[in-house]
């Protein structure tokens, strides 16, 4: 897939090896691979699976002004929120997330109201970082909102109370999951899907 200014799309029919839809769950989230593999950053330990995306790669990702919508579904309902980097630095980044009807854009007011959150982009990266006691991950194609058949790493991980959460990082889009849910006891309890961004030449 080749990035234009804009990704915007309405989620197709569930296709794949798995079936859901989706949009981010915010950075509180991700031995060895082969080295052949796209994006396969080493990991910081062999307690760990290598990241998606080093922290480098999600920093020329974002720049000053990158923003992402993201819907995000559970039982209780629907919401739809973009985050918005409002300052870029080599070190760290500060965003702000919006939370909006998805039919018109943000308004100033909106955003400067929103509470700015700073965080490093090693710390951004580190989200990525799982256990391999409890986690494994495997090349993936998948069709979402953001793009058909996209390529990525699906990751899985299992939850220490019970449940599996899914993260599906597509290698065109660095930075967070475009799609990520949560099930357990053969129940969906949260999805969360990107279906829009502003993209990077």
């Amino acid at each position: 897939m080749q990035p234009t200014s804009q990704c915007r799309g309405r989620t197709p029919a569930r296709t794949g090896s798995t079936a859901v839809l989706g949009t981010w769950a915010l950075l509180s989230l991700l031995v060895a691979v082969v080295a052949s593999q796209p994006h396969a950053i080493a990991a910081a330990d062999s307690a760990t699976l290598p990241t998606p995306f080093s922290a480098a790669e999600i920093r020329d990702g974002w720049p000053e002004g990158f923003w992402l919508d993201t819907r995000q579904v559970t039982p209780q309902g629907e919401r739809i929120s973009r985050t918005i980097v409002t300052r870029w630095g080599q070190e760290d980044v500060t965003m702000v997330d919006v939370e909006f009807d998805g039919a018109t854009e943000p308004t100033a007011e909106q955003i400067s109201a929103a509470t700015p959150s700073t965080t490093t982009w090693d710390e951004l990266e580190a989200h990525a970082r799982f256990d391999t006691s409890r986690s494994s991950r495997e090349r993936h194609r998948r069709t979402t909102a953001l793009g058909v058949d996209l390529d990525g790493w699906l990751y899985r991980v299992e939850g220490r109370q019970g449940g599996v959460s899914w993260f599906f990082f597509a290698d065109d889009f660095p930075g967070s999951p475009v799609f990520y849910w949560q099930t357990k006891d053969g129940l969906t309890l949260f999805e969360a899907e990107q279906v829009a961004r502003k993209l990077v030449p």
